[in-house]
């Protein structure tokens, strides 16, 4: 595979160290004369190294796609950028994946520069592109949010406004290792007043659920007008099903309606914690804010956290065990400029802040190291070169700034040669193409019979799609899967219920056959369903005469 290799480094991409790094203050800076700079998501790596997905630009939008490797005291050991900056190729979300590569998800414009598509990439452990995958659709902006690697090489995939018709909607789609669709789940189906607006953390539980968190539109409870924003969460199970999804707060019975902005969410033994923004009206201010939802999707309290401050925002939160966590802020106090780290109990009590810095903007993203340290990002201005930059800061339990660790260490062990910087030339990406018609959707998803009447041997072709429809405590959740890894039940019955034949259709079967020559002349039913499941029905109509 061939790849332009520039000394991306040394030209493009400077570290300032604060005088204090390697004393007081853990802080790295990410900064250029030339280039817009931004962090989006930062994991700790195999090797106690730092994973950072971001973008470079000169101007807006951003067009380059990012991926840094640090050392464990952000020192960069290489970075891949992705494209040449003509075509847009922006990363949202990065992960390590089972088999020692990395997996990126964004935004990109390379079928049309009218419109976007979200799109993702697999690196190998060596930093080479291994494959890549766009899901198009024609006239039409979607987003590829968040991704996470599974331990089968599989891969959870957040997506905002998939598809053509749906306009300010939430997926999730299960992709294979090579990136095509298992499944596909669009949320708040049952509730069109929900229009999802900002899709900004997705959470794999230990019971292999999904959780995601963001903020919507929906008017109050009981009203058709107007649009208020609030936190929006969905819990989904290993099947991207819905066990419940809530715009939070719409409907308490609080002494006021708790508006605002969700951002990150975390899961204990007792709760879901997320971060958001507490939007006062009529009154207009913004204060950082912790809410607490059951597990079951139930509404349970709120806190604010800097109630007598404005423009707050609560971006990032991480837990130190059930009954502490870290909560990444931004607020105005007085005429002063506030970026800092809480670290407070469940109830939202702070037990001690650390400031970051003064700037206007809020931390990124936020992530817990296998030592229990806390790595946080965000954005900031040069105003001097006129551009964008980031810095990352580690913290240890007590928040104060990190050492610097001095003990050699060996990284990207996994690749049998040094990694270098390079800009990767994307090679064509796989496509998958979003339907546009909704009966085009439906054929695919319908088990045809033929010939139909029919005297001996009735031929069924199977779907492409398999649909199931379920049933939670307060609405139908239809999960459409693109491919499908279980045995199917075809069943026929006589018009008095009776089975009268059945087979077992193994996955990736595309047609099956049933000998009728022995039946009597009459209409039968056809049934084809997976544990219980009724996927598609039909009828055969046997003549012989």
């Amino acid at each position: 595979m061939k790849k332009k290799i520039h000394v991306a480094i040394s030209f493009f991409l400077v570290i300032y160290l604060s005088p204090n790094s390697y004393s007081q203050e853990w802080i790295k800076t990410f900064s250029s004369s030339a280039w817009n700079m931004f962090s989006y998501q930062v994991i700790e790596d195999y090797d106690k190294g730092v994973l950072i997905g971001g973008n470079q630009s000169l101007t807006s939008p951003m067009k380059i796609g990012w991926v840094i490797k640090t050392d464990i005291n952000g020192n960069v050991l290489w970075d891949k950028k992705l494209g040449d900056g003509i075509r847009q190729w922006a990363l949202d979300g990065v992960d390590r994946t089972a088999d020692g590569g990395i997996i990126v998800a964004g935004v990109c414009d390379s079928l049309d520069t009218q419109w976007k598509d979200p799109f993702i990439l697999k690196l190998t452990e060596c930093g080479e592109v291994a494959w890549c995958h766009v899901f198009h659709t024609d006239n039409d902006r979607d987003y590829g949010i968040k991704i996470k690697a599974l331990p089968d090489n599989t891969y959870i995939l957040l997506l905002k406004d998939w598809d053509v018709n749906p306009s300010q909607s939430v997926w999730l789609m299960h992709l294979d290792e090579y990136g095509e669709i298992l499944w596909e789940q669009r949320y708040f189906q049952n509730d069109p007043m929900v229009r999802p607006y900002n899709i900004t953390d997705l959470k794999i539980t230990p019971e292999g659920n999904y959780l995601v968190t963001g903020t919507c539109y929906r008017p109050i409870s009981g009203q058709t007008q107007p649009d208020w924003v609030w936190p929006m969460m969905i819990m989904a199970d290993s099947t991207g099903e819905a066990i419940w999804e809530i715009p939070w707060g719409y409907s308490l019975p609080f002494t006021e309606q708790v508006m605002g902005e969700g951002f990150h969410s975390i899961l204990t033994d007792q709760a879901v914690y997320s971060c958001i923004s507490h939007y006062f009206y009529p009154t207009i201010h913004t204060v950082p804010c912790l809410i607490k939802t059951s597990l079951t999707g139930d509404p349970i309290s709120y806190q604010d956290l800097k109630p007598n401050t404005d423009f707050g925002k609560a971006s990032t939160i991480t837990k130190l065990s059930d009954s502490v966590f870290f909560i990444g802020t931004g607020y105005v106090y007085g005429t002063s400029n506030t970026m800092s780290v809480l670290k407070t109990d469940t109830l939202g009590n702070v037990i001690k802040e650390t400031i970051l810095n003064h700037s206007e903007f809020i931390p990124i993203d936020a992530t817990l190291t296998q030592d229990q340290k806390l790595l946080i990002t965000a954005w900031d201005f040069n105003s001097t070169s006129n551009k964008y930059l980031f810095h990352l800061w580690k913290l240890n339990q007590n928040l104060d700034f990190d050492s610097i660790y001095t003990v050699p260490r060996v990284y990207d062990s996994l690749c049998p040669y040094p990694i270098v910087s390079s800009t990767l030339s994307l090679p064509p990406c796989g496509l998958t193409v979003g339907v546009e018609e909704p009966l085009v959707d439906e054929e695919l998803v319908r088990m045809m019979v033929y010939p139909n009447p029919c005297s001996d041997i009735v031929h069924i072709r199977l779907p492409e799609r398999v649909r199931i429809e379920s049933q939670t405590k307060s609405f139908t959740v239809q999960t459409t899967f693109h491919q499908w890894t279980k045995d199917l039940d075809l069943e026929v019955f006589d018009l008095f219920g009776r089975p009268v034949s059945r087979q077992t259709v193994k996955p990736g079967t595309k047609e099956a056959s049933i000998d009728v020559s022995g039946w009597n002349n009459g209409m039968y039913y056809i049934r084809l369903s997976s544990e219980g499941n009724v996927i598609a029905t039909d009828k055969i109509i046997v003549n012989k005469t």
